[in-house]
């Protein structure tokens, strides 16, 4: 059975006093979705410990927002393997007033026995700042105990700053309603 999946690609106002109008683009996808992908076979990290990313898994972000190696391609097209778009049926583009870009993709899969319910990839327009989030229905106790076991050695509360010069943040936060984000950036 095929079933559509639209990525919709939604724009938010440019700089302050600036009126850029909201940018909307739908991309349509005819794809199998498969009812229990294997995540962790696109979302894994060679370095945890470090937030670093599997070869798979950072194609896949820059795929979510890509660039010409120096600055963002205007205007973002994302360029999303077809074997992930069975994983995630839909992906949202925004821009702040500040100019930061965020592609968001929706999901709600298990990753190594957490609730997975979304991925998101950000970065300045001249990739001045980058870095990624991903979203669990978990509280942070039972996240940051998932991580660890995986490599992360993530401290008791919070999180940890590696380097100094240009750090890299990696850390839990805790929402409301139970959920959590890993957050991994400049």
């Amino acid at each position: 059975m095929k079933v559509w999946l639209a990525l919709l690609l939604a724009g938010v106002s440019g700089a302050a006093g600036a009126s850029t109008p909201p940018e909307e683009r739908v991309y349509i996808i005819p794809t199998p979705v498969e009812t229990t992908p294997d995540v962790e076979r696109y979302i894994s990290f060679a370095a945890p410990h470090r937030c670093g990313t599997s070869a798979a898994f950072e194609a896949l972000l820059w795929a979510m927002l890509p660039t010409d190696g120096t600055q963002m391609i205007e205007p973002p097209v994302p360029d999303l393997p077809m074997s992930f778009a069975k994983v995630a049926p839909s992906l949202k583009l925004t821009r702040t007033e500040g100019g930061l870009r965020q592609a968001t993709l929706e999901m709600n899969h298990k990753w190594h026995g957490l609730r997975l319910k979304q991925i998101a990839r950000w970065m300045g327009n001249n990739l001045d700042a980058e870095g990624f989030t991903l979203e669990f229905a978990n509280s942070e106790a039972d996240v940051r105990a998932v991580l660890n076991r995986i490599g992360f050695a993530l401290p008791d509360e919070g999180g940890k700053q590696l380097g100094q010069e240009l750090p890299l943040y990696i850390r839990l936060i805790p929402l409301a309603g139970g959920r959590t984000i890993l957050s991994c950036g400049t």
